[in-house]
C-alpha cells in the first residue's frame, strides 16, 4: 500500500496538483502531495532514509548548515515529515 500512495504523490507532484486514486475498496481518495514540497530548499534541510523498496525524507533532529533558517522553522511546523 505504501507503494501505490508513494506513486500517485508522485504523479501528483509531476501533474502540479491532486489526483485521485482508488483503494481496494473501490473508493475514490483525493491525495495532495505533501506540503513539505512547498518549502524553499526543503532538499538542503531534510535527509532520506531507506524503506526497503523506496526512500523517505525525513527531519534530522539538528538543522544541516546549507538548510536556510526560514526552510528549517517552516519544516518543523509540518506533520507529514518525521523525525530521522
Amino acid at each position: 500500500m505504501k507503494k501505490l500512495v508513494v506513486s500517485i504523490i508522485a504523479a501528483a507532484i509531476l501533474m502540479g496538483g491532486a489526483v485521485f486514486a482508488v483503494d481496494h475498496l473501490g473508493h475514490e481518495n483525493r491525495v495532495l502531495p505533501p506540503a513539505y514540497l512547498s518549502v524553499p530548499d526543503f532538499k538542503l534541510c531534510l535527509k532520506t532514509h531507506s524503506m526497503g523498496t523506496w526512500s523517505a525524507y525525513c527531519l534530522p533532529a539538528q538543522q544541516p548548515k546549507a538548510c536556510p533558517l526560514d526552510s528549517w522553522k517552516q519544516l518543523q511546523g509540518l506533520v507529514d515529515v518525521e523525525a530521522c
